[in-house]
C-alpha cells in the first residue's frame, strides 16, 4: 500500500513523501520512501514502483541478503582451478582484491564511490 505525505520544511517549502510498505501474513516484508517536490511526481513513483514490485520474485530479490565480493572471488578461484591451471598474475591480482576494502563489500553494495575509495588504498 502507498501512501503521500506533505512535509513542510523549515524554509517554507512543501516536499510530498512517497511511501510503499507491503505486508505478507500482517508482516511488513519491504518499504520504500522518496521524496518529491511535486505531487503528480510523487504519484507517477508510486505507479512505476508498485508496477515493479508486482512482479514475480521482485521483493525476494530486492531483499535478499548479499555475498561478499571476497568469497566470490575465493569460489571463483576454488571453480576455475578444477577446469584449468590459473596464472600467478591472475591469482595474485585476485587475491589482493578480495583482501582490500573492495573485497569486504556485498555484493549488492559496490558502487563508483567505493570501487574510488578502493583504487586509492592499493
Amino acid at each position: 500500500m502507498a501512501t503521500i505525505r506533505v512535509r513542510k520544511r523549515a524554509d517554507g517549502s512543501v516536499r510530498y513523501t512517497a511511501q510503499i510498505r507491503i505486508k505478507r501474513d500482517g508482516v511488513q516484508v519491504y518499504q520504500e520512501t522518496q521524496s518529491f517536490v511535486r505531487k503528480q511526481a510523487a504519484r507517477a513513483w508510486i505507479r512505476k514502483r508498485e508496477s515493479k514490485l508486482d512482479q514475480s520474485g521482485a521483493i525476494e530479490r530486492l531483499c535478499r541478503t548479499g555475498v561478499r565480493v571476497k568469497d566470490m572471488i575465493d569460489r571463483y578461484l576454488i571453480e576455475v582451478e578444477k577446469a584449468r591451471h590459473l596464472g600467478k598474475t591472475k591469482r595474485g591480482t585476485l587475491t589482493a582484491i578480495s583482501h582490500s576494502h573492495f573485497g569486504r563489500l556485498s555484493d549488492t553494495d559496490p558502487n563508483t564511490q567505493a570501487l574510488a575509495a578502493t583504487s586509492r588504498t592499493w
